[in-house]
Order: C-alpha cells, then sequence, then structure tokens
C-alpha cells in the first residue's frame, strides 16, 4: 500500500484536520504554508507576493492505493 501526495483546489468542504495540510500557490506552484483551519478568505504568496482568493489556493490531498 503506498500514498501519493497530489494538489487540488480548496472547496467549501475542505477540512484541514489536526495535524494541517500544506497549501501551494496557484501562480508559482511553490509550497507556501502548513494552514490548520480555513477561516481566511485571501492569502498573499510569500515567494511572487501576489494575493489570491483562498478558493484558488491549492491543499496537499493523500491518495492511498
Amino acid at each position: 500500500m503506498t500514498n501519493f501526495k497530489s494538489y487540488e483546489q480548496i472547496s467549501n468542504k475542505t477540512k484541514a484536520g489536526r495535524a494541517g495540510k500544506l497549501i501551494k500557490c496557484p501562480n508559482c506552484d511553490r509550497i507556501e504554508r502548513r494552514v490548520y483551519n480555513m477561516n481566511w478568505s485571501e492569502a498573499t504568496c510569500r515567494f511572487c507576493h501576489t494575493t489570491t482568493r483562498r478558493h484558488e489556493w491549492l491543499i496537499e490531498e493523500y491518495i492511498y492505493r
């Protein structure tokens, strides 16, 4: 059994969980930080300095096979 990490867009039903999840900037595709809740509406990337709405960011998802 292996697990693969992929990234998908944040939706209204997305939860970060107790351990948190990494988010990736949709503009520069660099991993920004670990989030523990979805109580934010937009964030600024520290690498490309663009401000993007929450639903455009990518969040890590594990795929178990």
